[in-house]
């Protein structure tokens, strides 16, 4: 197993894991692939087991909006995405994904990373080493759910 940054003809095989990985329609992974790739302050990263892709993780050096007051966004680089295939779950590899991504940070000038996630993965990113600095109420399909907000400095 190997984790290896993104690379142009990655595309087709990124809709398709996105799509079985996050349950993501080809439309919404094929526009965020491209404009992920374009951009110099973002690196996908993808883990890939005997040639085939089975993660990946989003990341980006900056943030433009301040979604929430009690997260320094100047300081911190954002996780975007991450998804693994389900049958690779369970088995660190989400885990070697946020490792792996960390190592931008110095590079980026950055003291850690924020992000925001649905309650499902809470226990995923704490176990990780992720505070919750809160949350806001969002409404999806007619749904209210909480919209958690985390970070991770790193010493």
């Amino acid at each position: 197993m190997k984790i290896r940054e993104a690379i142009k003809s990655d595309k087709k095989d990124f809709i398709n894991l996105a799509k079985k990985a996050d349950q993501r329609p080809s439309y919404w992974s094929e526009s965020r692939f491209i404009k992920f790739i374009k951009e110099n302050n973002n690196i996908f990263l993808f883990v890939e087991k005997n040639d085939k892709l089975i993660g990946y993780i989003g990341i980006k050096k900056t943030e433009s909006e301040n979604k929430f007051k009690k997260i320094r966004f100047d300081k911190l680089a954002c996780i975007e995405w991450i998804a693994v295939l389900p049958e690779f779950r369970n088995k660190g590899i989400g885990s070697k994904l946020l490792q792996e991504s960390e190592k931008y940070l110095k590079k980026w000038g950055k003291e850690g990373f924020w992000l925001d996630c649905r309650k499902k993965v809470l226990g995923f990113y704490k176990k990780n080493g992720y505070k919750v600095k809160g949350y806001l109420i969002k409404k999806d399909k007619n749904k209210n759910f909480r919209k958690y907000f985390l970070e991770k400095i790193l010493n």
